[in-house]
């Protein structure tokens, strides 16, 4: 009877550290599992940090070149407010009818103010030309 009850005890035994054993796997493997998730969130996060650097690389390229963008065409403004200061009509001088007809001198002084004008005009082209060299070797 002795035996019996020791064999009982140990197989009783036996199968409580089986089902602790058991237990213990399910734990082990909920945490590996778990792990995997952790590893797997990690890798996502990760990726998606490296997706937002290359994001934040292409804006920051974007805006280097939208301030070059505009670096120029406030040149090109400034130019061409330059150009129209030339041709303003403050620049040309009073207002001269070339139909004057009778009076020989307004046509004199109004060949003269043209003859200006041509000058200023070609200068004009001359600076323009030099300055879209310029630009476009930039």
């Amino acid at each position: 009877m002795i035996q019996s009850d020791t064999r009982h005890n140990f197989s009783s035994t036996n199968m409580e550290t089986s089902g602790e054993f058991n237990q213990l796997c399910n734990q082990l493997f909920e945490c590996q599992c778990a792990c995997w998730a952790w590893q797997g969130a990690y890798a996502t996060q990760a990726d998606r940090n490296m997706q937002l650097c290359t994001e934040i690389e292409q804006l920051r390229s974007l805006v280097d070149a939208q301030q070059m963008r505009i670096a120029h065409v406030t040149k090109e403004n400034q130019r061409l407010n330059l150009l129209m200061g030339h041709l303003m009509p403050r620049d040309v001088g009073p207002y001269c009818n070339m139909n004057a007809g009778s009076n020989e001198g307004d046509g004199e002084i109004g060949e003269t103010e043209k003859s200006e004008v041509v000058e200023r005009l070609e200068t004009i082209v001359e600076l323009s030309d030099g300055s879209s060299n310029t630009s476009q070797s930039e």
